[in-house]
């Protein structure tokens, strides 16, 4: 779930364009823990007993060696097998994350 090419985009559309590349890096990583929740989040709910299951093992191997890329990739792999709304899911938990953050700026206005 990892777009390389779409980091640029969100970081102008959260008017963050302009933080050092460490800065950006940082936030960037933030951001997507926050949209990937998000998205497990959602995709756990369509999913049957049985899968919700094999989903919770392989995050469960993903947490426990997190710098291990290959469970970190099962994990994508099985949603991208399982969860047919994955992309809308994820565009739907960024556009959330901006809105949330546009609220949040207008508030100091």
């Amino acid at each position: 779930m990892n777009d390389e090419t779409r980091q640029p985009d969100l970081l102008a559309d959260l008017g963050l364009e302009n933080l050092s590349e460490d800065e950006r890096h940082k936030l960037l990583a933030e951001i997507g823990g926050v949209v990937y929740r998000g998205v497990v989040r959602r995709a756990w709910n369509t999913l049957s007993i049985k899968e919700q299951d094999e989903l919770s093992e392989l995050l469960e191997a993903s947490a426990a060696d997190s710098e291990n890329e290959e469970k970190s990739t099962a994990v994508d792999t099985f949603l991208n097998e399982h969860v047919t709304d994955l992309s809308k899911y994820v565009a739907e938990e960024v556009e959330a994350l901006k809105k949330a953050q546009q609220s949040a700026l207008s508030e100091f206005e």
